[in-house]
Order: structure tokens, then C-alpha cells, then sequence
């Protein structure tokens, strides 16, 4: 498979490169937003998520969701996927509309997305999730286990901004 090039991002000055700063902004923004593409066209989901930074910066988010939908369709289809993660929301009001501009800070990037479905590994996946609401130790009822799929997705390519 073909390494995949990420253009660099337009507006340098806004970028966030300091991985500790990249870590905060994932910890406070409630509600990643998952974008796939299928033959019926592009889907876009908001969803709670969970996350782990390895070495190097490297991330990896999880979810989870019913057993069926479109969102499953479409990641059997293509594991491609890409997510966006935002927060920090301010409207700054100009004099004209043209001078209007909004503050945000935001997480976005590109991966593939996986089935964990070892029920270790599926465990391990909700207890990040949870890791963002809640302390733990986590207890999961195997029925519901059983019935709820969760994702992992491997990020490729992940990048912050702020203005």
C-alpha cells in the first residue's frame, strides 16, 4: 500500500506542535466528529471517544457504537477514515460581516479504523472511553459487552490548530 502525502497545513502560525498542548486539547473536547466514505457518498458522525498517545506521538482513538448501522457499513467498506475534534468555541464580532471571525481550537486527522473484538481488547477500548468521564476501575456487563462493537482507530496523520 501506497504511503499517503499530507499537505502541510496553510496557516503555520495557528498550528499546535507542542505535543503536551495537543494531549490537553484531546482531554477537554467532548465529541469527536468521524467522517467515512462509502458508494452512497460521505457520512459524518459525532461520537464520545477515547484515546491513548504511544511514542512519538503516536495516537490511537476508540469508540463504540450498536451492533449495526451505517457507520459499521461504511468501515467494512473502507477502513479509511478521519475525525475532527474541537473546542474552546468563540464568536468575535466585527464592524461587517466579512470582519467576523470565530476562536476554536481543534484535533484533526486521518486512519484506519479496526473492530477490536478480542473481549479483552474490547474492555480495554471502553475503559479509555470511560477515562475521559469517569475513574475507574470500570465494570462492563458481558450482555451489553456482547452487544456493543468498539473501534480502534490507528491515526496516520493528526494535526492541531488553534486561533
Amino acid at each position: 500500500m501506497a504511503e499517503i502525502s499530507y499537505p502541510p497545513m496553510r496557516r503555520k502560525d495557528r498550528a499546535i506542535t507542542d505535543p503536551a498542548q495537543l494531549q490537553q486539547l484531546l482531554e477537554q473536547c467532548q465529541v469527536m466528529r468521524l467522517g467515512m466514505s462509502g458508494p452512497q457518498g460521505p457520512y459524518v458522525v459525532p461520537l464520545n471517544f477515547g484515546y491513548k498517545i504511544q511514542a512519538a506521538s503516536r495516537l490511537q482513538l476508540f469508540f463504540h457504537c450498536a451492533a449495526q448501522g451505517r457507520k459499521i457499513q461504511m468501515i467494512e467498506a473502507d477502513t479509511r477514515v478521519c475525525f475532527e475534534i474541537d473546542c474552546d468555541h468563540r464568536l468575535v464580532p466585527g464592524d461587517v460581516p466579512c470582519e467576523y471571525s470565530y476562536r476554536y481550537a481543534s484535533v484533526i486527522g486521518f486512519g484506519r479504523a479496526r473492530e477490536l473484538r478480542d473481549p479483552q481488547e474490547k474492555e480495554a477500548g471502553l475503559s479509555r472511553v470511560m477515562a475521559r468521564f469517569a475513574q475507574g476501575p470500570y465494570y462492563f456487563d458481558t450482555g451489553v459487552l456482547s452487544r456493543t462493537r468498539v473501534f480502534i482507530i490507528e491515526v496516520e496523520h493528526w494535526a492541531g490548530k488553534r486561533h
